[in-house]
């Protein structure tokens, strides 16, 4: 406690807050309070935005109005350029809202946000270790940590490209998208190893295989660097190799972009704070960086075994003895006899008439026998029962005729 109780808070941001405070604070003060203070201010979220100049009609409808609160408070005095919002500043607002539960609770927390914020700040300074760079990649204190714990090592989200002259916005650039949105940066000076040997290389190889993006602070200041002018084109050919975007350019001052990135589109910071959503938008464009799917070179001979497969469909034998016809032939031979003749009365007697008669009867009678079979037969009760009457009395009329004719 010696060592926290020695930081001043007021030096400290409000985007120091780690993930356990801040669900403290919005579990306290987003509750609504019927009592108010002496003065007649609420002694809840609408008290913390009374004394932070925030109106509270755009947070009615808030689900977490706290967090709010506390994300429009900061981002109103950076872009104003006044002193950023401490953590004694959040202290004081809880002492005047008559929420002492709240101060007891969170000091302590703070203290410690306090110590990690300003600790990860620092330039770390030489140590001496056996684990030497580059023989299993630790590039960076994290690598170090993770390889005595016996984890893997991290995949960063970014690797943040600055001028040393735009230290101030790279630091407050820093503590937007770590503490507030959880993204883990690679900066220079903060985290490289000491001892690594080439600089240029350990920077590289971070960018190609470490880092799913690199954010670029555009100034005039960086255009001037010729190293940092060396990363940026780096950075840039991998993107055309991988066919990836590895590159989120942020214009912080005016100036004329280089030819690497003229075509890209960049994030202008004073132009974004006009509308509130620059933390947002690089955070999402990071994001983007990190879930982009890596492209895949397939060999033609693998593509084309694949199309095959999906062609090919198997053929199952069926022995002949399972096979059943669709439809079993009923067909007696009373049904196939059908005649089909033309009129009796246009024919004339004899034995002719009668010859063709008959061989008409029986080439009707076998083509419609087999023509019957080889199709499904049709229900022709009493249709059949008509026609064979008539051809029974058409015969007997044949009969008759050739009786007479004989007779005369």
């Amino acid at each position: 406690m010696s060592g926290q109780a020695e930081i001043d808070l007021s030096e400290v941001p409000i985007a120091a807050l780690r993930d356990r405070t801040r669900r403290l604070l919005e579990e306290s003060l987003n509750e609504a309070r019927v009592l108010p203070t002496d003065e007649n201010i609420p002694r809840d979220w609408r008290g913390l935005a009374h004394f932070t100049g925030i109106n509270t009609l755009s947070l009615a409808k808030s689900t977490n109005p706290c967090s709010e609160i506390l994300k429009l408070w900061d981002e109103d005095k950076l872009s104003k350029g006044d002193k950023r919002p401490s953590l004694r500043d959040l202290l004081n607002i809880f002492a005047q809202i008559d929420r002492w539960d709240v101060y007891d609770d969170s000091e302590p927390m703070m203290l410690e946000d306090a110590t990690h914020y300003t600790t990860s700040l620092q330039v770390q300074p030489v140590v001496k270790e056996t684990i030497q760079p580059f023989e299993n990649g630790c590039l960076t204190q994290k690598d170090v940590e993770r390889c005595r714990d016996g984890l893997p090592l991290l995949k960063y989200d970014a690797f943040l490209l600055y001028a040393d002259e735009d230290l101030k916005y790279a630091r407050m650039m820093i503590d937007k998208l770590e503490y507030e949105y959880n993204l883990q940066l690679v900066v220079k000076d903060r985290d490289l190893l000491t001892g690594v040997g080439f600089e240029f290389k350990a920077i590289t190889k971070l960018i190609a295989e470490r880092c799913s993006c690199m954010i670029v602070i555009l100034s005039p200041n960086l255009l001037k660097s010729e190293a940092n002018m060396f990363f940026l084109a780096f950075a840039q050919s991998l993107s055309i190799q991988q066919q990836q975007k590895r590159i989120i350019p942020c214009k912080y001052e005016p100036c004329d972009l280089p030819p690497e990135i003229s075509y890209l589109y960049y994030l202008d910071y004073q132009r974004s704070l006009l509308f509130n959503n620059f933390w947002q938008r690089i955070s999402s464009s990071i994001k983007a960086a990190i879930d982009a799917p890596v492209p895949q070179k397939v060999s033609p001979q693998l593509s084309t075994t694949s199309s095959q497969s999906e062609a090919r469909c198997t053929i199952t034998e069926i022995p002949s003895e399972e096979i059943q016809p669709d439809v079993e032939s009923t067909v007696t031979e009373e049904q196939t006899a059908i005649v089909r003749m033309s009129d009796p009365s246009t024919h004339f007697p004899g034995n002719s008439l009668e010859n063709s008669t008959e061989k008409n009867w029986f080439c009707s009678k076998s083509s419609i026998k087999s023509d019957d079979i080889s199709q499904p037969s049709k229900p022709q009760d009493t249709s059949l029962i008509s026609r064979i009457k008539k051809i029974k009395k058409s015969k007997n009329w044949f009969k008759k005729k050739k009786a007479v004719a004989v007779e005369a």
